[in-house]
This record gives C-alpha cells, structure tokens and sequence, in this order.
C-alpha cells in the first residue's frame, strides 16, 4: 500500500494518529484494522512520525491525513506530468514540498 492510499484508508476511517517521542499511536475501531493496513503504517510509520512532529500538538485527525493526502498528490502529479520527472522522484520531491509546507504553517 503506498502512502497515499494508506493516508485515505485512515481518514476514511476517521483515524487520529499521534506522535509520542518515536512512538507512532493510531486511534481508529479495531473493525479498521487489516493485515494490509498494519503492514502499510509499519511501512510508512517514518513519514507519518515525520509529519507529526511537525504539527505543534502531534495529532493528526481525518480531515489533517485527507488534506495531506490531496496535497502529496498533487504536487507529485504535476511534478511527473509537467516537470517530466519520474514517478519515484516526483512523489520525493512532491513529500519535501508537503513537509516545508507543514513547517512554514507552524
């Protein structure tokens, strides 16, 4: 599962995620929880602890994870499309925007 449908899947199931020191807490209903899932979040679990610690309180609610989402996707598109990178580093290049952008809001 790629970072992008893992953020969806979350979301759509109005998971909180915190950040407790290198520690990753996902607060959803345990009905959520698929082998799939708990493979992707082991998977991603340093990007999501990345962007946690950039947000002042560590929590990230649904409407956070589906803006994060939409934003990530975005700019990678344009960066692949319009830019003609490849898809592994647009979706890089597209992350290091998402995170200056967390940074700069703070």
């Amino acid at each position: 599962m790629d970072i992008t449908t893992l953020l969806l899947t979350l979301a759509d199931n109005q998971a909180v995620c915190m950040q407790d020191g290198a520690r990753l807490h996902i607060d959803m209903p345990a009905s959520a929880w698929m082998s799939d899932l708990r493979d992707a979040v082991k998977q991603h679990k340093g990007m999501l602890l990345r962007f946690l610690s950039a947000i002042p309180t560590h929590v990230a609610s649904a409407e956070t994870l589906f803006g994060w989402c939409d934003i990530y996707e975005e700019r990678a598109a344009i960066l692949e499309y319009e830019a003609g990178l490849s898809r592994e580093d647009a979706e890089r290049q597209a992350w290091q925007m998402l995170c200056d952008t967390v940074h700069a809001a703070l």
